[in-house]
């Protein structure tokens, strides 16, 4: 059984991205990144469709029931169906924190089969890449070619987990064991929850007894996710991945890679 730490975690981010834990598979392909956003119509939610903070009992600060937020994160994922992503992913151990900056475009009107361009980088400039998901897919740039993933199941599905928000929105939401409402702060309506490492991707490669796992969602009045965040804390070793989320419904450009 493998445990979560901060070298398997940082390791496992940079091994993908770098391509060196991955057997590549060449796919033709140029970048086409073309791709039209919904009008704000159809992916604004109407205040009059949405109850008020104040007559929803999911914003009643104090515990609330996981199934209830769970359902509401959903709901709120379905009207994400374009946006943009900013953020990091923190390792800290020993008192010191290395940092992997994150951004993203999500293309998610097909809730199925989700794209995402993400952009990866360190701050000494070592590691700038770009990867993209689709479906349950990665593929990476190299030379004029995206080639696609296809070893190392569990590095992937811990890199998707971190960095790419729909998965981290998905794969969190079915994990929550407890919530509870905390208030409205600059970022949105905060809702912490603990989650169940057994019913992540891999959870049962995840030594649970030893490990906290938090997550942190920011929603707006109509439930819609602004912001996420995924904390893996071990006795020495703190993950944290946090990223927000913004320009819904606007035009994002996602190449193709197939």
């Amino acid at each position: 059984m493998r445990s979560v730490s901060r070298a398997h975690v940082k390791v496992a981010v940079i091994a993908v991205i770098a391509g060196t834990s991955l057997s590549l598979t060449a796919c033709g392909g140029r970048d086409d990144g073309a791709k039209a956003a919904n009008t704000a119509a159809g992916t604004a939610v109407s205040a009059a469709s949405s109850p008020t903070p104040s007559s929803d009992p999911l914003f009643t600060e104090g515990k609330v029931s996981k199934s209830d937020l769970s359902d509401a994160l959903a709901t709120g994922m379905k009207t994400m169906t374009t946006y943009r992503t900013e953020g990091s992913l923190s390792v800290i151990e020993s008192g010191k924190k290395d940092t992997i900056k994150l951004s993203s475009d999500s293309d998610a009107r097909d809730q199925a089969k989700p794209k995402v361009l993400s952009h990866v980088s360190t701050p000494d400039g070592k590691i700038k890449e770009d990867v993209v998901f689709v479906g349950k897919d990665i593929y990476k740039k190299s030379g004029s070619k995206w080639v696609k993933g296809t070893d190392d199941a569990f590095a992937t599905a811990m890199f998707r987990l971190m960095t790419d928000p729909h998965e981290g929105l998905s794969a969190s939401r079915q994990a929550i064991g407890s919530a509870s409402y905390v208030g409205k702060e600059s970022r949105g309506h905060r809702f912490d929850a603990v989650l169940d490492a057994a019913k992540l991707p891999y959870g049962k490669d995840i030594k649970a007894s030893h490990e906290s796992l938090k997550a942190t969602y920011w929603l707006d009045d109509s439930k819609r996710v602004l912001g996420m965040k995924i904390e893996v804390t071990e006795p020495k070793t703190q993950i944290i991945t946090d990223q927000s989320m913004s320009k819904f419904g606007e035009p994002v450009k996602i190449p193709q890679v197939h």
